[in-house]
């Protein structure tokens, strides 16, 4: 999935004065909103690594099979097993994308992610503590 375009900004209502930092109320507001934005992809692709570390530590530790120890003590009537579930080694541990993933670099975007984020996050803080000043 490609990043999306960044949404067009609905202009605000321009303050005639200037902040400390030269920008201006309508100028902050667009960062503002260009910051959650960016917050909000960063977060997105940092759910994907965190996704893509579970699923590459859950295919090297394959579970047991189903049904293989169970059937030795109950009655397969008792506990059926859907044909899907039978399937399920194939489909999960098999399928597309699941190559072996080099785990460390893995960790090291997801602790440059961490770090991407949170400067994000005190910018948007920083852009929001100047709207509020400037606001009252």
């Amino acid at each position: 999935m490609e990043p999306r375009e960044p949404m067009p900004i609905a202009m605000a209502t321009l303050s005639s004065a200037n902040l400390p930092n030269g920008q201006s109320l309508a100028e902050l507001r667009a960062a503002r909103i260009m910051l959650r934005q960016e917050l909000s992809f960063a977060n997105h692709w940092h759910r994907l690594v965190r996704a893509r570390i579970d699923l590459s530590v859950a295919v090297a530790a394959k579970p047991g099979t189903l049904g293989g120890v169970v059937s030795e003590y109950v009655d397969s009537t008792r506990v059926p097993m859907p044909q899907e579930i039978r399937e399920l080694a194939d489909v999960v541990l098999h399928g597309e994308g699941l190559t072996p993933i080099d785990l460390p670099q893995l960790r090291a975007l997801d602790y440059s992610l961490n770090e991407y984020e949170r400067s994000i996050r005190t910018e948007l803080m920083r852009v929001t503590d100047l709207i509020v000043g400037a606001s009252s």
